[in-house]
């Protein structure tokens, strides 16, 4: 309910303040679509990326101090970017302000697409790591396993044929038949 409260305060504000100069210096929303878990709903807020929060971000510098050239652009983006809070045309508040919640933009949107790459070249440098076995259930499993990690033991205590691939202690058991029905 809360999230669906700040949805609403989001889209009034993006709605409402297209042209006001401090909108540059806050972040936007960029979409909103709901997940399904069962029989509840979630709503999920998608925003442009931004590097870290403002906590983070001073411990580049020395002592983990902002120099105080530094701070007071940030200040000043800040005090810009509030003025679309209590705008006349919102009357909105924001009421949580601390390092937390201020985000450092990212200079490069390349960079994101570079540390995609690093990572999925890191996720798929070996795409079948089991390629020179034969193909069952139980090789099957390792190669999930290589990629995910073990499954959680509730999740293998509840499962009709877990006994068949995995031990108490979530060990994987290799069979060597290819035949096994769950």
């Amino acid at each position: 309910m809360q999230l669906k409260m700040g949805f609403d305060i989001l889209r009034e504000i993006n709605e409402k303040t297209r042209q006001h100069k401090g909108r540059l210096f806050n972040g936007h929303l960029l979409d909103s679509f709901y997940v399904e878990n069962g029989s509840r709903k979630h709503l999920a807020l998608a925003f442009e990326p931004l590097r870290e929060p403002l906590w983070l971000y001073r411990e580049r510098f020395v002592e983990h101090v902002i120099p105080s050239s530094v701070l007071k652009i940030i200040l000043q983006m800040i005090l810009h970017g509030l003025g679309l809070s209590p705008h006349s045309e919102c009357h909105i508040i924001h009421t949580d302000l601390k390092p937390d919640n201020i985000m450092v933009k990212i200079e490069d949107p390349s960079i994101l697409e570079d540390s995609a790459k690093h990572e999925y070249t890191k996720l798929f440098k070996d795409v079948d790591p089991l390629r020179d076995q034969e193909y069952n259930e139980p090789n099957h499993l390792a190669h999930i396993e290589s990629l995910l990690g073990s499954p959680p033991k509730d999740i293998l205590a509840r499962g009709k044929g877990s006994g068949l691939f995995y031990t108490s202690d979530v060990e994987l058991v290799r069979r060597q038949h290819s035949s096994l029905k769950v």
